[in-house]
């Protein structure tokens, strides 16, 4: 596997409500889910930035740069990346390589 390929391996968040995080002893570790679901969005934005910055593709960044990056874990924001990705996917699917297309494709699947 080549490093090019290693930085394009991401890693889906986890749904289930309970898992690790320091929480009371008698109910057991919680992760805050929307924390990791920033952070699987924000792997995945940063991704597609660096490939399309360096295809000079300004048409998907545009689309990208309406929603990132993230100021914060407000849903409402996520939504409206995921929107204009969604966005970007239906009207100019001919801009995207079929790596992109599977990245923006994880995005919205976190929906």
């Amino acid at each position: 596997m080549t490093a090019k390929t290693n930085r394009f391996h991401v890693v889906p968040p986890v749904r289930n409500e309970r898992h690790p995080q320091a929480g009371p002893a008698d109910e057991g570790p919680k992760l805050d889910v929307n924390s990791q679901r920033s952070a699987f969005v924000e792997q995945i934005c940063l991704t597609l930035f660096d490939r399309w910055c360096e295809q000079r593709n300004v048409l998907a960044l545009a689309y990208l740069m309406h929603g990132w990056p993230l100021t914060g874990d407000d849903p409402s924001l996520t939504r409206r990346l995921l929107q204009s990705l969604r966005e970007l996917g239906e009207h100019h699917h001919e801009a995207l390589l079929s790596e992109e297309t599977a990245l923006v494709g994880l995005l919205l699947d976190c929906e």
